[in-house]
């Protein structure tokens, strides 16, 4: 088996996307906010809601989901 180098810190943090992001809405007051409104995002909303949860879905202005 092959060593695999190990690297301090965080992938995301050194690669990821760092671009600014819109704040959530002022005066947001929900038990969960999912964001990302993917498949994931929508069905964890979902089940969320379901569960008698407060939620709200966010996704950046100009993403639809994919």
């Amino acid at each position: 088996m092959r060593d695999v180098p190990v690297r301090p810190g965080s992938y995301w943090m050194e690669y990821g996307d760092t671009a600014a992001h819109p704040r959530p809405p002022e005066g947001l007051d929900v038990d969960v906010a999912v964001i990302g409104a993917g498949i994931a995002g929508i069905c964890t909303a979902w089940e969320l809601a379901r569960a008698g949860r407060s939620v709200e879905l966010l996704e950046r202005p100009g993403s639809p989901p994919e």
